[in-house]
């Protein structure tokens, strides 16, 4: 399916190609399924963006910055904020 026209992202997708052993949603969704856990690539993804928002939020608050709803979604899709997730957790390790 070809994207909408006129659809623009500043930033771009995240790549997991620089991450190693990412997987990708399609991945991600085969391993819950085998694990009987049914669920597909799209709610995969939107899994994984409400646990951005859910980290983005109280990083705002900390910081003293008000934002709407809206807003802290466009930061949860952003993908150099979710990189920046990434190697966080992967620092944890």
């Amino acid at each position: 399916m070809t994207m909408p026209k006129g659809k623009k992202f500043a930033n771009g997708y995240c790549s997991i190609a620089g991450i190693p052993s990412a997987k990708n949603y399609r991945q991600i969704s085969s391993i819950c399924t085998s694990e009987g856990m049914k669920i597909g690539p799209s709610n995969v993804r939107n899994v994984l963006l409400s646990a951005m928002k859910k980290i983005a939020k109280p990083v705002c608050e900390a910081n003293s910055i008000v934002m709407s709803d809206e807003e802290i979604m466009i930061i949860a899709k952003n993908p150099n904020f979710q990189l920046s997730v990434a190697s966080l957790l992967e620092e944890e390790n």
